[in-house]
């Protein structure tokens, strides 16, 4: 390797500077006047769709533009630039608290390349998937309503938990060990293997706070290379949150 020589006599060895991988953004335009853009990390990737955290919310049912690293095979069109630029259809907006830190875990899908002529009139339109349009997009129509914001802040906390779900036909319950994804006063999220369904009850328990409760499954869904999760709901019981966030292993537990 040449070596550039200083006045001094000594010598020094050129330094090549790699340069950095492209950063992953979100642009959201909240109206005609108003827009705002932010640098993010892609938890979860697939042709379908993507995962990322926000310190901002952004409504569900909203279309936004994304411009990701998205590996070529996974990508619609674009495949030789360097970041792919495609609007997403806002699908899930979890609020979470991190350490001391509030986030929003965004979900979305892949729409498209442009964004509709009735966006380009009004941002604020609130859209619906209708259906697959290949090669991983989706397409979307116009409704008339977002949908309303949680009502209990979630957190993302990991807690060992045991779920057991009750086969009344059987007088039977079957138990499973595992973590919660997020806790709210309302509910839970759980990472779970069982043949359960919408509408089903389980019994809960976390013996680290030494909280039990009824609960009834009421959304069962895949995020993109993520197992099943279950989302519950106390039937006659609120998660004691504080007793988490305040106790000697809160910050451990945060995600």
């Amino acid at each position: 390797m040449a070596r550039k020589r200083k006045k001094n006599g000594t010598t020094s060895k050129k330094v090549t500077q790699i340069p950095s991988p492209p950063r992953s953004s979100v642009y959201v335009k909240e109206s005609a006047e108003s827009s705002w853009s932010e640098a993010i990390d892609v938890t979860v990737m697939s042709r379908f769709g993507a995962g990322f955290d926000l310190s901002r919310e952004c409504r569900v049912g909203s279309l936004i533009l994304l411009d990701i690293a998205l590996p070529a095979e996974f990508r619609a069109f674009d495949q030789d630039k360097e970041l792919y630029s495609v609007v997403a259809l806002v699908q899930h907006c979890d609020e979470r608290v991190i350490g001391n830190k509030r986030v929003y875990h965004i979900s979305v899908m892949f729409v498209g390349k442009n964004f509709p002529d009735s966006y380009r009139a009004d941002p604020q339109q609130a859209y619906r998937l209708s259906g697959s349009a290949g090669h991983g997009l989706w397409n979307i129509s116009e409704c008339s309503n977002h949908y309303k914001s949680r009502r209990y802040p979630r957190f993302g906390l990991k807690l060992e938990v045991e779920i057991g779900l009750i086969q009344r036909d059987k007088r039977a319950v079957i138990k499973e060990q595992t973590v919660t994804r997020d806790i709210c006063a309302a509910g839970v999220s759980v990472i779970s293997t069982l043949d359960a369904k919408v509408g089903d009850k389980v019994k809960f328990a976390c013996p680290q706070i030494d909280f039990y409760a009824i609960a009834i499954i009421v959304k069962r869904r895949t995020l993109f290379g993520i197992q099943d999760t279950l989302h519950l709901k106390f039937v006659d019981d609120k998660f004691p949150i504080k007793r988490v966030l305040f106790s000697k292993f809160g910050k451990a537990l945060a995600a």
